[in-house]
């Protein structure tokens, strides 16, 4: 028996208001449905989705202005997007309260001094 509060409306149906779908088979506890089960989880993935099409964008600006600056160097697509998420970690740290240009200038500084990681 399905107990509904008298002042809503029961659900719509038809061809613009499908009912519930049946879960798939194929679906289980174990595997992870793709939605957030809270709200830190989800800033988390909305987070990644953004600082990928972030990285996807400004790695197409790159070689652009690659092509565009006289006497510059070709960027190719790899390493474009290799050096994307560090340019956008300098912009945030830009954006931040106690950031600024200069802020940001010496991320990249002391990045660019820091030794390589191993491959």
């Amino acid at each position: 028996m399905l107990l509904r509060p008298a002042n809503l409306a029961p659900p719509r149906t038809g061809p613009n208001f499908p009912g519930p779908s049946p879960p798939f088979p194929e679906d289980s506890m174990d595997q992870p449905s793709g939605r957030p089960t809270d709200t830190r989880e989800f800033m988390a993935m909305w987070n990644a989705v953004t600082a990928e099409h972030l990285t996807h964008k400004l790695a197409g600006a790159l070689q652009e202005l690659a092509r565009r600056v006289p006497n510059a160097p070709e960027l190719g697509a790899p390493q474009a997007e290799a050096i994307a998420p560090l340019l956008i970690h300098a912009f945030q740290v830009a954006a931040a309260k106690e950031g600024g240009v200069h802020a940001a200038v010496q991320f990249l500084v002391e990045y660019g001094a820091s030794p390589a990681p191993e491959p």
